[in-house]
């Protein structure tokens, strides 16, 4: 399996009988984030008082997280049951150094790769 922003791409291989299909497994996740980026900068900016703004921030970060969690969800279920129709294993890319390690890039990127859903690697 392959973990991106877009999308999982899986690689499924049968040893007895010497075929491989290659299918993907899209999802929104990325799209969700930035919206929800979007919304607390907004927030951040338009809101003055200091405690209606860190209610706002933790109820639209809450939001965010569970749509997230949710989608995620349904993509191990989805992979979980294809695994099982097949008698197959799942086998994940190592992604424990997608950090940079202190290396400063762009903030955009930053901020991709510290809400990438990767945990758990």
């Amino acid at each position: 399996m392959d973990i991106n922003e877009d999308s999982v791409d899986c690689l499924l291989v049968n040893y007895d009988g010497d075929e491989a299909v290659l299918f993907s497994v899209r999802h929104d996740i990325r799209k969700i984030r930035v919206n929800y980026r979007r919304i607390r900068k907004n927030i951040q900016k338009k809101v003055e008082n200091p405690r209606l703004r860190d209610k706002l921030l933790a109820k639209y970060g809450c939001r965010e997280r569970k749509r997230v969690e949710d989608r995620l969800k349904r993509i191990t279920t989805l992979l979980a049951e294809i695994a099982r129709e097949h008698n197959a294993d799942l086998v994940r890319e190592n992604l424990k150094d997608l950090r940079l390690n202190g290396r400063k890039k762009s903030k955009q990127l930053n901020y991709r790769l510290s809400t990438f859903s990767y945990h758990g690697s």
